[in-house]
Formats: structure tokens, sequence, C-alpha cells
């Protein structure tokens, strides 16, 4: 995928962004067990894939979609919470991926923001330090490319709690670690609502 090479002048499908907002919805199903709703969701967010492929779709970035569509499948299937989390978070960066064929790329970022908070989620969760480390520095990259999407008092906000995470994963409290960045995730929704849509 090549930006501007690969970009589409047509509209973006509803579908695309449905997939990825449902993706979040499945995510938090998932923690609280809830497999019903899970289920239900499964169900339309590959309804909208389907949607979205009946157009044209770049086919190695179909492929990978697809994997990671019957990677959740499976996961749902088992009643697996943490498989799930992780591979609908897959998914989400598969539909982020085709999404920079319609949209800005800083908005693609800001949703890119928001998807590595849920990943270092997933890393505190599973007690993987590496992993959050990891994601914090993958934040903070992202974070440099906003500035021109998001207000300077956003900025300010973001970087205030970017720092309190930062000190919380150097610290080694895991758990400190995953509650900023459940706050950081439901900032970047709000900075994607309002700067970048």
């Amino acid at each position: 995928m090549a930006v501007p090479a690969n970009s589409d002048a047509a509209a973006e499908p509803p579908e695309l962004a449905e997939l990825i907002t449902g993706t979040w919805g499945l995510v938090e199903s998932a923690r609280l067990a809830d497999w019903e709703a899970v289920d239900a969701t499964l169900v339309r967010i590959t309804a909208d894939w389907d949607t979205v492929t009946a157009g044209p779709t770049p086919v190695l970035l179909a492929d990978i979609m697809t994997t990671a569509l019957a990677t959740l499948t499976a996961a749902v299937t088992a009643q697996d919470p943490g498989a799930v989390v992780n591979a609908a978070v897959n998914v989400a960066e598969s539909a982020l991926d085709v999404q920079l064929r319609y949209r800005p790329t800083a908005a693609v970022d800001v949703e890119r923001f928001h998807l590595h908070s849920q990943q270092l989620r997933i890393d505190a969760a599973a007690d993987d330090s590496a992993g959050v480390a990891a994601e914090v520095a993958t934040m903070e990259w992202i974070r440099d490319r906003l500035g021109a999407t998001i207000t300077a008092d956003e900025m300010a906000a973001v970087d205030g709690e970017l720092a309190q995470l930062r000190n919380a994963s150097n610290a080694g409290n895991l758990a400190a670690a995953a509650d900023q960045a459940a706050r950081l995730a439901n900032d970047a929704r709000t900075l994607s609502a309002d700067g970048a849509a």
C-alpha cells in the first residue's frame, strides 16, 4: 500500500468505518465475556468486509484482512477472550491500512494511536512489560505525526498523558500503564471525531 499512489478519489465505503467501530465494540464485549454480543458483532464485521470487497480492494490487503478475520472467527468460536482481543486488534489494523486509500494519512494516524493504546492494554494484561514498553514508544512516535491534525491544547493533553504512561511503563507498573492507556484510547477516539474525521 503506497500513499498517495494507491489512493482512491471515491468516497470511503461507510462499511469500512463501521467495521473499525464494530471491532472496538467487539473488544469491549470480549473483555466482559459477553459472547452473545461478540457473536453478533462478528457477523456485522464480516458483512461489512464483504461489502467493502465487493468494490475494488488491493489484493494483498484483502488477503491479510481475510486471514485476520479467520483468526478472529476461530478465537470467538473458542471463546478465548485474550485471543479474541488480539485478533480484533489485527482486524482493525488491517482495516486502517485499507482506509488509507480514502482518508488523509494524519486522520488514520489518530486511529492508529487508538489502536496501539488498545494493544498496550493487551500486553499489560499478559504481563508483557517489553510489549508495553514497545507500544509506549510506538505511541510516542505516532504522536510526533499528529501536530497538523489536533489543536495545541489537545496536543498538550496527549503529551501529559503520554508522560504518565511512560512513567508507569518505566516503573514496571503495568496495571497503571493499562489504566493510562485506556484514558488515552478514549481521548484518541475524541480526537478522531473532532479533529481528523
